[in-house]
């Protein structure tokens, strides 16, 4: 019996040191941990902050690109108006001329035949 005792006595020991080595591992984990997630912690913030600054930098560039390119289709649009007109113009005279080139032919042949 005084076997089972003291067996029983050494693991309540056992036991009870378990119990106050997990109970010093959280403090343990609170003082070495802590700081290094506090330190993680303020580095997160200032690469967010670094981020948010590249972030505003692009888009500031997205935007002249985007005023740009409108600008572009403005003046595309500008000349394929001018263009449009001057092909109009084109089309007009090139008419004109055929008709003239009719008209001179009728007449040629009017003179010969008078």
């Amino acid at each position: 019996m005084r076997g089972r005792k003291a067996k029983n006595r050494a693991s309540c020991r056992s036991l009870s040191q378990e119990v106050l080595v997990v109970e010093k591992v959280p403090g343990w984990i609170e003082k070495v941990l802590l700081p290094k997630l506090s330190e993680i912690k303020v580095e997160l913030k200032s690469l967010r902050g670094e981020m948010q600054g590249e972030l505003k930098s692009i888009n500031t560039r997205i935007d002249s690109v985007e005023t740009k390119l409108g600008e572009m289709d403005r003046r595309l649009t500008e000349n394929d108006r001018r263009l449009s007109e001057k092909i109009d113009d084109l089309d007009k005279r090139l008419d004109i001329v055929q008709r003239l080139s009719v008209l001179e032919a009728k007449i040629r042949d009017q003179e010969r035949k008078s």
